[in-house]
């Protein structure tokens, strides 16, 4: 794969010449989409790459939540099809044309430290600020009013249309398998630490929606206690990838952990209370 990007080196030069870009994403775990779209807003602010000479591809077969990554295609052309990815792979795997954008998530970001306001700040919040300083506050994203009412439709035995819920993710050890490892012992947390701050938004009339996957631990027993106040989505039958984005988008305000959906909720202009949080990077 490399040498095949080395021999197109001259075609890729000429790409690039004419404003072409090939960035590879992960894809893997849904807290990937942040450094798409941290990527983007960069782009807007200093390269104006146009949509249709951006190219994105996942850098592995598995894309968890192709739909929240399809939402993107307003910004950049994203390739799932295999055979496109194929046929554009010595561009993506070209070393002097291909454009890193993980360099976010590394050391890297914080060699440009900067003092605001007495808080120090990396190259990722300074990029998010200049381009609200810009551009506004507004999402990069946001889903179709025909699919919002499909949601609304998907949704209807637990939540209504315009009804007040809290989207709440308490990350645990199920969906990688990996409870009593070091890296649990930084990012994971018991849900049921949780059941004030559940009772206190039942009690203001808010419902609260457990986000998650079906591996999460059992709260049955909140259930039983808060009845129709808090809706169990992470172990519904109507879990799914568009699910997933309606909810959070969808919410008056995400609590999250240190995992991969919380970033996913910025994404989406949602206000966010992180509790437990460390910054990954």
């Amino acid at each position: 794969h490399l040498l095949s990007g080395l021999i197109v080196t001259p075609i890729a030069f000429l790409f690039y010449l004419r404003g072409y870009r090939f960035v590879v994403v992960s894809m893997r775990s849904i807290g990937d989409i942040a450094v798409l779209d941290a990527f983007i807003r960069e782009n807007y602010l200093y390269k104006k790459t146009p949509r249709h000479k951006l190219f994105v591809a996942p850098a592995f077969p598995q894309v968890v939540n192709p739909y929240a990554y399809s939402l993107y295609k307003a910004h950049a052309t994203i390739l799932f099809s295999t055979w496109s990815r194929l046929l554009l792979l010595p561009f993506f795997m070209n070393p002097f044309f291909k454009d890193d954008i993980y360099r976010f998530l590394g050391n890297d970001n914080y060699r440009a430290q900067k003092i605001k306001d007495g808080v120090q700040w990396c190259r990722l919040q300074m990029n998010y600020a200049k381009y609200e300083d810009s551009f506004g506050s507004d999402p990069l994203i946001n889903i179709k009013e025909k699919d919002v009412k499909k949601g609304w439709d998907i949704v209807k035995d637990y939540l209504q249309p315009g009804e007040k819920y809290v989207a709440l993710h308490v990350r645990d050890g199920g969906y990688y398998n990996d409870a009593g490892s070091i890296r649990s012992e930084k990012r994971n947390a018991d849900v049921f630490t949780y059941e004030a701050a559940i009772a206190y938004l039942i009690s203001k009339n808010y419902k609260v929606v457990r986000m998650g996957d079906p591996y999460m631990v059992d709260i049955k027993s909140l259930l039983d206690k808060y009845g129709v106040g808090i809706f169990d989505y992470a172990k519904s039958d109507i879990k799914s990838d568009f699910m997933d984005c309606f909810l959070i988008a969808n919410s008056e305000f995400v609590i999250g952990s240190p995992s991969g959906l919380s970033p996913f909720a910025s994404m989406f202009g949602k206000s966010l209370c992180l509790v437990n949080f460390f910054t990954a990077s």
